[in-house]
């Protein structure tokens, strides 16, 4: 009786539509990169806060012209309306300082954990055996070395910001519209339900699709890396015009489809990454 396969010696030529997406733990994922995001706790916490009071900032402004309404303009009383237009620009104004100093807070602090999470990855690749190498595609690694790190970084510089950020904020008015109306503040949660149901829905499915797309743009990058390695290859050896002749020669009943751009008879270079392979019979 035959051995299971090992998953470690899977071949390079496995493709995105064929591989699984394996289980993510994202608590422990996250907890991954508290040695990276505590050097520069102190500016993010800094950046957060700062995008906290913003919104905060913006859920007063709607007080304070229920003040407006209710005070000066209800009572004939104009004397205070200078003060209270005032309060709201000076609301509004300090909402957009906030939010523009909390991306200047956190532009250079996300951009160096992405810098030494990426010198880290690769001081790790250059450790592992060659072995590794040959089972792994290379696009795989050029994937995960640029488009992962990046996500990640802005994951770091908004997505996590402001999940707990808009969670606060969502709380307090949530309690705010509450107190100035409890049936506002029921209607509120009662349509929250739903929403929220509907975005773990879309969630858990967004997740399975960005995951192979992850895969496939690493299989993508593959393609595009091996066949560059190999034209540089070719032209090293000085073969580029016998493999052209030898590709000129090739007999019609074998030869690829028409290019669907410019009609040629064979996969010319200026489109050949456009037409689709020839499939085998």
């Amino acid at each position: 009786m035959s051995a299971p396969p090992d998953p470690e010696q899977a071949t390079p030529t496995t493709t995105a539509a064929t591989r699984e997406p394996p289980p993510v733990a994202t608590l422990a994922a996250l907890r991954r990169l508290a040695p990276y995001i505590r050097p520069h706790r102190a500016v993010l916490l800094g950046s957060a806060a700062a995008a906290l009071v913003g919104n905060l900032a913006a859920l007063a402004v709607p007080l304070v012209t229920r003040r407006i309404v209710d005070g000066p303009i209800t009572a004939g009383d104009l004397s205070l309306l200078p003060w209270l237009v005032a309060g709201v620009l000076a609301l509004g104004l300090g909402e957009a300082l906030l939010l523009f100093l909390r991306r200047r807070l956190v532009a250079r602090p996300t951009t160096l954990i992405e810098a030494t999470m990426r010198a880290d990855l690769y001081a790790h690749l250059q450790r592992l055996p060659l072995s590794f190498h040959d089972r792994r595609p290379s696009g795989q690694l050029l994937s995960r070395a640029i488009q992962d790190l990046s996500t990640l970084r802005r994951f770091l510089a908004f997505a996590g910001v402001f999940l707990v950020v808009n969670t606060i904020t969502a709380i307090v008015g949530i309690v705010v519209l509450g107190a100035l109306s409890w049936m506002l503040g029921l209607a509120l949660l009662v349509l929250a339900v739903p929403m929220v149901a509907v975005t773990l829905r879309i969630e858990s499915r967004f997740s399975a699709v960005a995951r192979r797309a992850q895969d496939q743009a690493g299989d993508l990058a593959t393609v595009v890396e091996e066949s560059a390695l190999g034209v540089r290859v070719l032209r090293s050896l000085g073969r580029r015009r016998e493999i052209t002749a030898a590709s000129s020669r090739t007999p019609a009943a074998s030869a690829p489809p028409s290019c669907a751009r410019c009609g040629c008879g064979r996969r010319c270079g200026a489109c050949w990454c456009c037409c689709p392979r020839p499939r085998s019979p």
